[in-house]
Formats: C-alpha cells, structure tokens, sequence
C-alpha cells in the first residue's frame, strides 16, 4: 500500500541574509501518514499552528486541500516518491486519491 507523509510546520526557515526557504523549519509540529488509494482519503485537521505543509508521495497521486477536501484525478498531482510544500491554514485537511 502506498502512503502520503505529512509534515506539519509553523513557519519556514530562513537563509543568512533573511530570504525565506522553500523548506519548513524543524522540527516539525506534526506528522501524519494517510494511505492513498482509489477513493479520497483526507488527513487529520492540521495543528492550529501550522501554516506550511511538506509531502511526500510514495505513488503518484493527485490531492486537494481544504476544510472538507475531496481528491480527484483531475485535481493537482505529485509523482511517485515526489515532494512538494505549500503553505495551508491551520485546521484544513489534504486528501489523497491515486493517479496515473
């Protein structure tokens, strides 16, 4: 069974000269891990603190993001064992769906 593993940050970190980086700032304030599969699966609510997410995929998937998110293949996708980060609001959620 393939996987999402989520990584819940409260801000991103910052270089030497103060140019915010595409990466969250560790540790982390969460982790979650959602099983992808061939219906929508959502996380848990993020943390109230958390404003910036890092995924990663173990198959291709498409996702969506939201307070009651639904994933569909039509919807954006990450590639097998692909990573992606996006800021979110705290208490939305990101489903999961598998895609080719």
């Amino acid at each position: 069974m393939a996987f999402a593993y989520i990584t819940e940050y409260l801000r991103q970190p910052k270089d030497g000269v103060s140019n915010v980086l595409p990466a969250g700032q560790e540790p982390g304030l969460a982790v979650q891990r959602v099983a992808i599969g061939a219906g929508s699966i959502q996380s848990n609510a993020f943390n109230a603190k958390t404003t910036f997410i890092a995924i990663n995929v173990d198959a291709t998937c498409s996702y969506d993001v939201g307070a009651n998110p639904t994933a569909d293949a039509t919807k954006m996708r990450i590639p097998a064992n692909g990573t992606i980060y996006m800021g979110v609001k705290p208490g939305d959620k990101i489903a999961v769906i598998t895609n080719t």
